[in-house]
């Protein structure tokens, strides 16, 4: 029998032999490459079940957890912006607004087109009360997207800080329009239809509230029925105040503690009556006993 030559070293191989080389390459890289897949693939479902707990987290009020999960998820996928931006909202909501305004800023940076991240930038530099700069960070995300309800929330708010009711409350229910199941957005329209004298809104709008907010304690609940119930009760009146006498009048007073106490009489009485002025109130307060001596009756309690 004749035995084939060897190859000796440093020779081209045999056909077979490189054939067989090729294949035992390619099946490593192929396994290689499904096992990289399947490790990723498992990655984005455990990320995707962490999402949804932290989403769950957020509607229960606990954004200490919830920012925990997202800057865990942030650690297999540091790309994710959606995820940074929804971190940047939860430490909004816990007043870590520096570090809120940093993951913003930085996916505004590396996508300029994002609409939200405008918007979350905004919303930052509002609670930072960098009012000037936040009226044009927000006017971008609406120029990108007029559909971004956080803008116009942070509109609205901004409109309501500095005074402009009216503007305030188109812009918080286009925020509500946009997205009707955001709790925030909600109670910011009831405070400021509030305080716009628009009661009977105001009452809808708490009342909306209360039925899509799971993380309100009982306690809380119990005043806002109460105001609820009172707002319903103004509803029917045209206006809480109605002014009438000069436009301008003196008023003595005695300053208590920093606090401008005057004396009033109410519906013609001779007993005056001492009240603390307080020109950031909307509404007038008298304790119990003041109301039992006028003989006052209450139409509901808590708010």
């Amino acid at each position: 029998m004749k035995l084939n030559r060897l190859t000796p070293l440093g020779t081209k191989p045999p056909f077979l032999l490189r054939r067989l080389a090729l294949i035992f390459i390619f099946s490593v890289f192929v396994c290689g490459t499904a096992f990289g897949s399947d490790i990723q693939q498992v990655n984005a479902e455990d990320n995707k079940k962490l999402l949804k707990q932290a989403d769950r987290l957020i509607k229960q009020g606990n954004f200490v957890e919830a920012s925990k999960i997202f800057r865990k998820v942030l650690e297999t996928n540091p790309t994710d912006s959606s995820v940074k931006l929804k971190l940047a909202r939860a430490l909004l909501k816990q007043r870590s607004i520096v570090d809120a305004y940093d993951i913003s800023y930085a996916v505004v940076a590396s996508e300029p087109e994002n609409a939200h991240a405008y918007a979350v930038l905004g919303t930052s530099l509002l609670s930072a009360g960098r009012f000037a700069e936040a009226r044009q960070v927000l006017f971008t995300a609406l120029r990108l997207d007029k559909k971004e309800a956080l803008a116009w929330a942070g509109f609205g708010l901004l409109e309501f800080y500095e005074n402009r009711i009216d503007d305030s409350l188109q812009n918080l229910r286009e925020a509500v329009f946009h997205d009707p199941n955001q709790p925030d957005f909600v109670f910011a329209l009831a405070q400021v239809s509030a305080r716009a004298e628009r009661y009977a809104e105001a009452a809808d709008a708490y009342n909306r509230f209360l039925s899509i907010s799971k993380n309100t304690d009982d306690e809380r609940r119990a005043r806002i029925r109460g105001l609820i119930d009172f707002l319903r009760f103004l509803g029917y009146k045209r206006s809480l105040y109605q002014t009438a006498g000069p436009d301008n009048s003196k008023v003595k007073f005695s300053l208590i503690g920093n606090r401008p106490v005057i004396e009033l009489r109410i519906n013609e009485r001779d007993e005056p009556f001492r009240f603390v002025l307080d020109t950031g109130s909307g509404i007038s307060v008298i304790s119990e006993e003041t109301a039992a001596r006028l003989k006052m009756t209450p139409i509901t309690r808590g708010g």
